[in-house]
């Protein structure tokens, strides 16, 4: 009953959470490991050698991995599988796998990549009785490809010459990671993600007042009084008094994340998330090498919200934490 449930809720948190289409070829690069925690590969082809081999709706079968269990999804192979370990092997990594009802059911599953560190395939064993099943990730069609590629922000598409630069800018991140439960959950364009850098600039005229300064009565010649009689219209019109105006010039910032939520009820909700920003800090770790994240910038927010943006040793912007959600780029 208890790997009943357990089985039932990680399965909900992956498809309720995740959308509900493929896993592609080139949604994520996979360098160790831990990089596959919280991951829900769904493929779209499901090959028993020399027997069938069909194409499956997006869903219907699926290997959710965690750091201790495999939730496979699918008619035949459905149940949660304890990871006994995890390796390295020439063609990528091998999860080693028992059913935790029944310790004897003993199988695998190969994770297959190509030389990017992408999956192309996933090949799984139920038990030492049962034959190897090989599911195929799909490769993203062109036309997806080019509309995402507008879309969503590139790993190494946008730079950030100084903390100060950041506003006015607009993330389109491509992952989100809860880092709660670690489910990584692949974006799309209908989801409207973004993470918006905002300046607010307001102006306030502070207008005062001033009277004209009286001048000292002296005896006029009578030319001067001929050209004050010349001019006495002009004179009329003119204010006895003046204003005094000042501009005073205040500058706000705010961090606005936009994301479609999913609910337990499998309801959706678009929602707008407001933080004010009142400090901004950066800090470098220069051991970092590589694509490694080498800069973070903390923004320290009114409602005490921790937000973290991280660029690479080019200052190309990696990923955004906010809260509990850490959002990639694309090709991350």
């Amino acid at each position: 009953m208890k790997n009943t449930f357990i089985l039932g809720f990680f399965l909900f948190a992956f498809s309720s959470i995740t959308a509900q289409d493929y896993s592609y070829v080139s949604d994520r690069i996979f360098d160790g490991p831990e990089s596959f925690f919280g991951y829900d590969f769904k493929p779209s082809v499901m090959e028993v050698p020399n027997e069938s081999k069909d194409e499956i709706d997006p869903g219907d079968y699926s290997f959710g991995v965690t750091s201790r269990n495999l939730y496979v999804e699918g008619e035949g192979i459905r149940g949660v599988y304890s990871m006994n370990n995890i390796g390295p092997t020439e063609y990528g990594y091998k999860i080693a796998t028992m059913n935790t009802r029944d310790a004897r059911i003993q199988g695998h599953l190969k994770i297959i990549l190509n030389r990017r560190g992408q999956v192309n395939a996933l090949i799984f064993r139920r038990s030492q009785k049962d034959p190897e099943i090989i599911f195929t990730l799909p490769e993203i069609d062109e036309d997806m490809n080019e509309a995402e590629t507008e879309y969503f922000t590139d790993l190494r598409e946008m730079e950030i010459e100084s903390a100060d630069s950041i506003w006015g800018t607009t993330i389109y991140p491509f992952l989100r990671i809860h880092q709660q439960s670690a489910i990584q959950e692949r974006l799309f364009d209908y989801d409207s993600t973004f993470i918006n850098f905002e300046e607010v600039v307001t102006i306030e005229e502070k207008v005062k007042k001033v009277k004209a300064a009286k001048k000292k009565k002296k005896k006029k010649t009578d030319e001067e009084e001929m050209e004050e009689l010349d001019i006495e219209d002009v004179a009329a019109e003119m204010p006895k008094d003046s204003v005094d105006i000042k501009l005073k010039i205040t500058k706000t910032y705010f961090l606005n994340l936009q994301q479609l939520v999913r609910y337990q009820d499998e309801t959706e909700k678009m929602e707008m998330e407001r933080y004010e920003i009142t400090k901004v800090n950066e800090r470098e770790d220069e051991t970092a090498k590589g694509n490694e994240e080498r800069f973070q910038i903390e923004f320290t927010t009114k409602k005490g919200v921790p937000v973290y943006l991280y660029l690479n040793e080019n200052r190309q912007v990696s990923s955004v934490e906010i809260a509990d959600k850490l959002y990639l780029m694309r090709g991350f």
